[in-house]
């Protein structure tokens, strides 16, 4: 709607009063300069005017938008939108307050946040299995390290791997073995058990093989899985013929046992036909055994002590085809006195004669049989005497 009433016009500019005066303004018996009042209407005028130019102004603002319609905002035209403080709301036709904003950047920093925390983790769980990573990488970088890691499993431990060699399992990776390398480790066979150490052994090691002659191993007994061969003659018999015998003259005689093991216990023998008492000289001793043959005229004697009340009964050797054979019995109450006798005639036929307390009976070509009583006990000793042709 237009003015209508008539501007004050006054173009005189006058003189600004000083502050103070207009401060305490008119006093009753004041007569002001003709300037100051020039001023005071001038600026009066100009107020007004400049009002009534921008009331008219705004005016016509008002009735131009008065004429416009203006429609609700989409994501294809501007135009009128309702603000929001949802942070959960799907609607694309409203905007967000900053309050909203706020609420949404608060979150979006918290989680900015864990994914820098979550990022330090990832890249210490790659350097722990060897897997360089830095937190400068992006995410992309990091996810495609992570893709190529390739997850351990298994049930080896660090005893069943090399020391020094590194492996994985499914509790872990990157660990260390610990079975020491013994390499390759020789065994020399002994008399008792050896416990192979433990660790690895490169398949060069061995023990040792025995070397040894099976014959000189008694038979039933076995070294290294090689029996003996040696004969066991003491279990075969105690008393082994030998192979050969030879005798040194007056020195020793050698009998060559047959190969095998022998407990000690066991006599090696050899045939000697001839070694008889009868062939030796009376009084040689050979190896225990003493000779009775006489040399020239052929005589026997063998002095025969009897105990107290005892007997004698036993065969005897005299050695050489006899003619005489007498038993002299020394009594306490004679001396020297012949007991018995035997007498072979040239004919061959036998005669006998006394039987005091003992007899000669049995009479064979070079030997005879004996028997004396001593129950009185009055008999000190007997003798044996024969006598050859």
């Amino acid at each position: 709607m237009a003015f209508t009433e008539k501007l004050p016009e006054w173009h005189a500019e006058g003189i600004e009063p000083p502050d103070s005066k207009k401060q305490a303004g008119w006093d009753v018996e004041d007569r002001p300069p003709a300037g100051w009042w020039n001023w005071l209407l001038n600026r009066t005028f100009k107020a007004i005017e400049e009002l009534r130019n921008k009331a008219a102004d705004k005016q016509y603002v008002d009735e131009a938008v008065a004429g416009v319609k203006v429609p609700d905002a989409t994501l294809t035209q501007k135009g009128i939108t309702q603000l929001s403080s949802a942070t959960d709301s799907t609607s694309e036709a409203m905007a967000a307050t900053p309050k909203a904003v706020k609420a949404a950047m608060d979150e979006a920093l918290a989680s900015k946040q864990l994914g820098v925390e979550q990022k330090a983790n990832v890249v210490a769980a790659l350097n722990s299995i060897g897997v360089a990573a830095s937190t400068n990488e992006t995410w992309a970088q990091l996810i495609a390290k992570m893709a190529g890691v390739i997850r351990a499993t298994g049930n080896a431990t660090a005893a069943d791997v090399l020391a020094g060699k590194t492996f994985s399992n499914g509790s872990g990776n990157g660990l260390t073995g610990s079975m020491p390398n013994k390499g390759a480790v020789v065994i020399t066979p002994g008399p008792a058990d050896q416990t192979i150490p433990t660790g690895y052994h490169n398949g060069a090691g061995k023990v040792a093989g025995v070397q040894f002659n099976q014959n000189a191993l008694l038979v039933g007994n076995t070294v290294a899985g090689t029996p003996g061969m040696m004969p066991n003659r003491s279990a075969e018999n105690t008393h082994i013929p030998g192979l050969e015998s030879t005798v040194w003259p007056g020195d020793r005689f050698f009998i060559r046992p047959p190969n095998g093991y022998f407990n000690g216990s066991t006599w090696v023998t050899a045939d000697v036909p001839g070694l008889t008492a009868a062939n030796l000289r009376a009084g040689v001793n050979v190896a225990g055994l003493v000779g009775t043959l006489q040399e020239g005229k052929k005589f026997y004697k063998q002095d025969i002590s009897i105990p107290p009340y005892g007997k004698v009964d036993f065969d005897i050797n005299i050695g050489f085809n006899w003619s005489v054979v007498l038993l002299i019995a020394n009594s306490e109450n004679w001396d020297g006195g012949i007991s018995s006798f035997y007498l072979r005639h040239p004919e061959g036929s036998l005669s006998t004669g006394m039987s005091y307390n003992g007899n000669l009976t049995n009479p064979t070509l070079t030997g005879i049989h004996l028997y004396y009583s001593n129950g009185n006990n009055t008999t000190k000793g007997i003798i044996v005497y024969a006598y050859g042709r």
